[in-house]
């Protein structure tokens, strides 16, 4: 059986500015096994060469992608990069059906890590209120 390697995929959103209502991408987040590479979008002039390159990592077949609540962020990275994913597991749906706990469908990381895993992760709300747009992340931000 042939192994494919398998890619976490994540973004985070920065807040809107002043009359900006609307959301941007802030980072885009790359997870193989311990290793992260994180594009930060609103600290480039040139989105569209980052995407291009993002594209065509994303779409490479023999790669699995996956990420938790993953449609979502699919629909991010089409909306605001105008990058099309067609092939990715959500790991919550992934989990719910391998350990058959419907619950874990909608689970965040910190309820996934905790039901499977047996451990405990601190609280998602201080990283999700981050900055995500700032110039240089805090050593606190990158997960």
């Amino acid at each position: 059986m042939e192994m494919h390697p398998i890619v976490g995929l994540g973004v985070k959103s920065c807040h809107p500015f002043g009359s900006q209502q609307q959301f941007n991408i802030a980072t885009v987040q790359l997870c193989v096994k311990r290793c992260c590479l994180i594009f930060q979008f609103n600290n480039t002039d040139d989105h569209r060469s980052v995407s291009s390159l993002l594209l065509g990592f994303l779409n490479n077949n023999p790669l699995k992608i996956l990420g938790l609540g993953i449609e979502k962020t699919l629909q991010k990275l089409e909306y605001y990069c105008q990058l099309i994913v067609d092939h990715a597991i959500d790991v919550g749906i992934f989990a719910a059906e391998k350990y058959k706990k419907p619950k874990l469908i909608n689970a965040c990381t910190v309820e996934l890590v905790s039901d499977i895993l047996e451990e405990k992760l601190p609280s998602e709300r201080k990283m999700k209120r981050s900055k995500w747009e700032r110039a240089k992340l805090t050593d606190d931000q990158p997960v």
